[in-house]
C-alpha cells in the first residue's frame, strides 16, 4: 500500500511540474546595464533634453579584479531630438539592458530647475521600475564634466554623493535626508519647499580619468557641496549658503 501511495506521489509531483513554464522571463546579471547616477540638462539651443547615465562597470568593482580593469563606471550620454527618443538611443549603442532600479542620485542642471522640475517629475512617476528615493543635487557646473567625474574614496559617483548627504546630516546638521524625488512630489502637493544640495566641482578641472586614483590631492576636482537650491513647488527660486542650512533647518522643525 505504501508502494502504491509513494508511486501516486511521484506521478503527481512529476505531472505538476510539466505544467511549469519556469522563469520564462529571467534576465542574467551580465546582460543588464547597472545605474548608479543620473544627470539631466537640456540644450538651450535647440532644447532638447540630454540625459547621463552613469553605467556600473561590475568587472572594475568586483573583488577579482583584473589588470587594466581600473574604470568603474562609464558614462553613456543620450539626446532627444527629431523625434528620437532617450531610451530608443541607448539600444543604438548599449548592448544590454538598462537597469535603473539601482540608481543612487539624480543630478539636474541649474536651467533645468529654473525651468521648472515638473515635466521630469512626471516623466519619472510613469516609470513602472522608477526608484523614488534618490538623492536630488542641482549643479550649475556643465553637466558633462560633473557626470565624467571619479570621487577619490569611493569607486561609485552615485553611492560617494548619497554618502555624503548621510554624512552632512549626521555630524554638522546642514542638509537634510528629505531632498529625495519623492520628498519633492510630496513637497508639490502640500505647497512646501524643499531644498536641495547644490554640487560644483572643486578647482577649475575636473578628474574624468582613473589617473586621479594615483595622486594624493584628492580635493582638486571632485565634487564637493557648494550650498542649496529652493524650491517652491517645482521651481527653482533661490539659493543659500551652506552655513544658513542648520538655521533653515531649525526653523523648519519649530513649524
Amino acid at each position: 500500500m505504501k508502494h502504491v501511495l509513494k508511486t501516486a506521489l511521484l506521478t503527481a509531483v512529476a505531472c505538476s511540474i510539466s505544467f511549469l513554464s519556469g522563469c520564462w522571463d529571467l534576465v542574467e546579471i551580465n546582460e543588464l546595464a547597472i545605474g548608479n547616477l543620473v544627470g539631466v540638462d537640456f540644450d538651450p539651443e535647440t532644447n532638447n533634453q540630454m540625459v547621463y547615465y552613469q553605467i556600473i562597470n561590475p568587472k572594475a568593482v568586483s573583488g577579482q579584479q583584473k589588470d587594466g580593469i581600473k574604470a568603474p563606471v562609464y558614462t553613456f550620454e543620450a539626446e532627444e531630438s527629431g523625434g528620437t527618443t532617450i531610451t530608443s538611443q541607448m539600444t543604438d549603442y548599449t548592448p544590454k539592458k538598462l537597469f535603473p532600479n539601482h540608481y543612487q542620485a539624480m543630478i539636474v542642471s541649474e536651467r533645468i530647475a529654473k525651468r521648472g522640475m515638473l515635466p521630469l517629475l512626471n516623466l519619472f512617476e510613469r516609470l513602472y521600475d522608477r526608484r523614488s528615493n534618490l538623492i536630488l543635487f542641482v549643479t550649475d557646473e556643465p553637466m558633462r564634466d560633473v557626470m565624467g567625474t571619479y570621487p577619490p574614496l569611493e569607486k561609485l559617483p552615485g553611492n560617494d554623493l548619497r554618502n555624503l548627504i548621510e554624512m552632512q546630516y549626521k555630524s554638522v546638521g546642514k542638509i537634510h535626508r528629505k531632498c529625495r524625488v519623492k520628498d519633492m512630489l510630496e513637497n508639490i502637493g502640500a505647497s512646501k519647499s524643499t531644498v536641495v544640495p547644490i554640487i560644483r566641482i572643486f578647482g577649475s578641472e575636473p578628474e574624468p580619468n582613473t589617473d586621479r586614483y594615483e595622486h594624493i590631492h584628492a580635493k582638486n576636482g571632485n565634487l564637493t557641496l557648494s550650498g542649496a537650491a529652493v524650491f517652491n513647488h517645482d521651481r527653482m527660486v533661490g539659493t543659500m549658503k551652506l552655513d544658513e542650512l542648520p538655521y533653515y533647518r531649525l526653523l523648519e522643525e519649530k513649524k
